[in-house]
């Protein structure tokens, strides 16, 4: 007798009548050793032999083993039951899964050899027992053994769990996902371990709770939490252990206050902390108090060191105190303070203004005095000017008239102004004429000292005839400088022309030069000649293109220049360039020697210029002179194919590519502008007519300053005070400039701070709707541009605004501007990398304007051929695709 494996079990002899075999090895044994058959034969023997059986087979069979559930997998409301059994061979299984209280929620057959199933429609707040038994043709298995469990344990624990302190509160903040499983949420439980004495306190929270405070918890000791939600009595899973330690507080030290600046409603307060005593500041505090019964807006709060002041009542005492506040608390109040607003400018003028002579070099002005010398209890004062051909001289006096003197022949004009510490309100003004022995006034107000009929009808004869003469003239140089501009570009023997592209030129005419006296044809390359020899340009090598821009004086062409044929034995330091390069001409006729020669001045002065961030001269060349047409100079410079900064950044805006740009890339451009004018100012050299469409872009979109027509160079002084009149740009200019017609490299920097709004606000028109004449008073009053929407205020108060301080000494530098862009631009907070999003109405393509702001303030500048605006044809049509390296190691951003 054998085994199903083979070994025997059984065998020996039997009587003749023993017809049964020994008993077999127990079922469980059998199964024990994996035996589930045995084979049996019987093998009969005599005398004569033996015959043996066949094999008759005996199977094990019994109930199935006890099963056993391996596992359950829960979802979002089921619950997948796995198990298995010990004896392979079962019909069917059947499994019950128990409610609580002992209530039957589901029970099913699961036929073999399956030995999975899913139970559905779970509820998170229950526990549920399931149990799986199994049978076959013998019988039934026991029960297996119950496994218990839960859909709250299906639960996301608490993610982002974070710690947050104030004095004597600890908070407790975290986030969750939403609940995954049937049933609702219903609420949380934290567990807070002290880790010193090793004890838990439990808070029990509400579902709508994802935070919670702690309270008296000890200052510099360790604490753990966790976090787990419910649902019911059922607990999901824990989150991580966070640990902390309770920081220990101490408030911000008393800050010292300073005015920074001060207005006519309004002032602007600076706060600072000991480098040991600013923890973590949130917002400073500005309390008012005044010993007048003046309703004060207070507190002003603001959440950097600088706070606005508005609303003040002018020339009024403030008394002013400041607390910082952080997460320590509130620091002790600075010590008070107390400044004073400027009061109004006048709103009343002088009337009457008249002139008598009292010698040959003195002038009596008088004039009727305003009703009120007092405005805002603060005196008033008389501004006196007189301005001429070649002087302009001011004095102030508190009476009603003043005496004058070294008063140079010829026309002038007096303008006399009611004025506070302010400014001045609107002139009263009168024009005469001095000779050597008589004063006269040119216009109809009275003159004094003036008695002689016969005198006046002879002023105003000449007055008449020298009227009719200036129209006839005016007319007439109207005229032939229409047709001159109809010849401008035609060929001449020296200097070939390529085709001239007419339809599409782009003309702007230049607003911030006052017309030119009209001599007649002159001489220019035997007289300045000596003033260009080492960048002089022979101008066969020059092939003049297309026209690019137009302004009041001249043109700007697109051009070829070829190589000296000779530059081995040439020393001009021009021989050797070639390529495309932009030429400006000025329109020789209509214009006297001096005028032209400022042209050729203003060319040279960037002859010793050489940075990458400000535009260079190439050289300058002269066409030929003949009898039809007089010679004219021609400044050759590098041509810059993207045009100026401010069309680039307008054309974008209005092709809805503002998106494309974030306040990082825009502050690069700035950041080029203040590295030119870094290297202009550390040179002396005052530009005077700084903005963005005086700004050009080269190849790499790497900004260039160019423009020079109204810049000087200073070296004995640091500023440079204009004497006569002549159209400048108002509303780039600093308030000093406005007032005394003073200009410093510090007076760039105000222009500075106008050109990064414009860049801000890519390619905006500043102060809109704002007339030249209502600039000067604005500013007084204390009024600035308003900060861009997108722009970071951390920008705005560390680049701009300080570039708009009435005090001089207080404005910040072009030096330390280069500093503040470079750390902002090289390491990036979020809120400069974030895209620019313009309004609707800043798309509107009727916003444009040229560029304004322009009025009469100083002296008359030399020639300028206009706006130096290189932009081709279609510059509105150029993708927006580009890349420029920054200073920032190898960085490169997209443009």
């Amino acid at each position: 007798m054998f085994a199903n494996d083979g070994t025997p079990v059984h065998s020996g002899e039997f009587e003749t009548n023993q017809q049964y075999l020994p008993k077999l090895p127990a079922v469980n044994i059998a199964i024990n050793h994996s035996v589930t058959q045995y084979d049996i034969s019987c093998t009969a023997n005599n005398s004569r032999g033996s015959v043996t059986s066949s094999v008759a087979t005996v199977y094990v069979v019994r109930v199935p083993a006890t099963p056993l559930i391996m596992s359950v997998i829960l979802g979002s409301s089921t619950a997948e039951i796995q198990w298995m059994v010990d004896y392979s061979d079962v019909q069917v299984c059947i499994v019950r899964v128990i409610e609580d209280r002992n209530t039957l929620f589901a029970s099913t057959e699961v036929p073999a050899p399956y030995n999975v199933f899913t139970v559905r429609n779970l509820d998170a707040t229950q526990q549920y027992t399931a149990r799986v038994k199994c049978h076959n043709y013998i019988g039934y298995s026991e029960w297996s053994e119950p496994y218990t469990f839960s859909p709250a344990t299906n639960l996301i624990p608490p993610q982002n769990v974070s710690v947050h302190f104030r004095p004597n509160i600890t908070y407790v903040t975290w986030q969750v996902s939403p609940n995954p499983v049937k049933g609702q949420l219903t609420g949380y439980k934290l567990e807070l371990y002290d880790v010193r004495s090793s004890s838990k306190t439990t808070h029990n929270l509400t579902p709508d709770n994802l935070s919670a405070m702690l309270y008296g918890l000890s200052t510099n000791m360790e604490y753990g939490v966790r976090i787990c939600g419910m649902a019911g009595l059922k607990k999901g899973p824990f989150s991580n252990l966070q640990t902390f330690h309770v920081p220990i507080f101490i408030p911000p030290s008393t800050p010292d206050v300073f005015l920074l600046q001060i207005g006519i409603n309004s002032a602007v307060v600076n706060i600072s902390l000991p480098s040991h005593g600013s923890h973590d500041i949130t917002s400073y505090t500005a309390t008012l108090t005044t010993n007048s019964l003046l309703n004060i807006k207070t507190p002003y709060t603001s959440s950097r060191n600088i706070i606005m002041l508005s609303g003040l009542m002018p020339y009024t005492s403030y008394n002013c105190s400041v607390t910082c506040i952080s997460k320590a608390g509130k620091s002790n109040p600075s010590k008070t303070f107390t400044f004073q607003t400027l009061p109004e400018i006048p709103t009343a003028s002088p009337s009457h203004v008249s002139a008598a002579v009292i010698n040959d070099t003195s002038v009596n002005i008088t004039w009727n005095p305003v009703d009120n010398m007092v405005v805002n209890n603060a005196s008033m004062y008389y501004k006196v000017c007189v301005l001429g051909l070649s002087q302009h001289k001011c004095s102030n006096t508190t009476q009603s008239y003043i005496i004058l003197s070294s008063i140079k022949p010829g026309k002038s004009s007096a303008f006399v102004y009611a004025c506070t510490v302010s400014g001045c309100g609107v002139s009263s003004s009168n024009s005469f004429i001095i000779t050597s022995t008589t004063l006269t006034s040119a216009t109809s107000s009275p003159i004094a000292n003036v008695k002689d009929d016969a005198t006046i009808i002879i002023i105003a004869v000449v007055v008449s005839l020298a009227i009719i003469v200036i129209i006839l003239a005016a007319a007439f140089r109207h005229f032939y400088r229409k047709r001159l501009t109809k010849q401008s570009v035609t060929a001449n023997p020296n200097v070939t022309y390529g085709p001239v592209a007419t339809g599409n030129t782009l003309r702007s005419e230049n607003a911030y030069y006052t017309s030119m006296s009209s001599t007649g044809s002159i001489s220019i390359v035997q007289q300045l000649e000596e003033l260009v020899q080492d960048v002089l340009i022979e101008n066969k090598r020059l092939k003049l293109g297309k026209i690019l821009g137009e302004g009041e004086f001249g043109f700007v062409y697109k051009a070829t220049i070829s190589a000296d044929a000779n530059s081995n034995n040439n020393s001009n330091q021009t021989a050797t360039v070639q390529g495309h390069v932009a030429v400006k001409s000025i329109k020789v006729t209509g214009h006297t020697y001096t005028e032209v020669e400022g042209f050729v001045k203003e060319g040279l002065r960037m002859k010793d210029l050489d940075h990458p961030n400000v535009m260079a001269l190439i050289g300058i060349a002269f066409t030929a002179e003949d009898l039809n047409k007089p010679a004219s100079p021609l400044v050759v410079l590098p041509y810059m194919p993207n045009g100026d900064l401010r069309s680039y950044l307008f054309s974008m805006r209005t092709a809805g590519l503002s998106e494309k740009f974030t306040v990082q890339k825009l502050l690069l451009f700035a950041l080029d502008v203040a590295k030119g004018m870094q290297y202009l100012s550390n040179r002396n050299f005052i530009h005077r007519d700084l903005a963005a469409r005086n700004c050009m872009l080269d190849e790499n979109y790497k900004v260039v300053v160019s423009d020079f027509g109204l810049s000087r160079t200073v070296y004995s002084e640091s500023y440079y005070r204009q004497t006569h009149i002549s159209k400048m740009p108002v509303k780039w200019m600093a308030l000093e400039s406005l007032a005394d017609n003073i200009f410093t490299p510090l007076s760039d920097v105000w222009s500075f701070g106008v050109t990064v709004w414009e860049i801000l606000t890519m390619g905006q028109s500043p102060y809109p709707g704002v007339g030249n004449h209502e600039v000067y008073q604005l500013l007084r009053n204390g009024t600035r541009l308003n900060k861009p929407e997108h722009c970071p205020s951390k920008v705005w108060f560390s680049v701009v605004f300080p570039c708009w301080t009435v005090q001089v000494k207080d404005r910040i530098t072009f030096d330390k501007l280069v500093e503040v862009l470079s750390e902002i631009t090289c390491n990036p907070t979020e809120d400069i990398e974030t895209p620019i999003v313009q309004s609707a109405s800043c798309l509107s393509g009727s916003e444009y304007e040229e560029p304004g702001g322009v009025g009469e303030v100083g002296e008359k500048a030399g020639g300028g051929a206009g706006l130096y605006n290189m932009a081709d044809d279609n510059i509105s049509m150029k993708p927006l695709i580009h890349t420029r390296a920054t200073s920032c190691g190898d960085e490169v951003v997209d443009l």
